[in-house]
């Protein structure tokens, strides 16, 4: 094994363990957590009504051409917004990874998630239609 992968595989160990704050107090608000492609919506909606957005001019050196993209400025999340954000792609992640055929991983070097935890197991159109089908009632 790997740097890379032991640095994910820990990664993945460390928040398994802290998300589980998170589906604590999603609890209290009637949300269940449970890892499955059923609860995946409403787990995603209840972690989007937890995050905060703020707004900050561009920097000085953002070049020109972009501005325009940017009227309002750049979005700021501030520090319990962003580990929202991390838990959320670790809940979505987790939901396919405990499917069957589905597996975390680390990003292949050739792509801009190399390094990066991902989760492998999709190899055609058939694997979106097992997905999508895991995900109804």
């Amino acid at each position: 094994m790997n740097l890379h992968s032991r640095t994910s595989d820990r990664f993945l160990e460390v928040e398994r363990e802290a998300i589980q704050e998170t589906v604590g107090l999603a609890s209290k608000d009637g949300v269940r957590f449970d890892f499955s492609m059923a609860t995946l919506p409403d787990c995603l909606k209840w972690m989007v009504r937890q995050i905060r957005i703020s707004w900050e001019p561009l920097p000085a050196d953002v070049p020109e051409w972009i501005r325009p993209a940017h009227p309002r400025g750049m979005k700021v999340f501030d520090d319990h917004s962003k580990t929202v954000l991390l838990r959320a792609g670790l809940y979505l992640g987790e939901c396919f990874a405990r499917l069957p055929g589905f597996r975390w991983t680390t990003g292949n070097v050739e792509y801009m998630q190399m390094h990066m935890p991902v989760v492998a197991g999709f190899r055609n159109a058939e694997d979106l239609r097992r997905v999508e089908s895991a995900g109804r009632p």
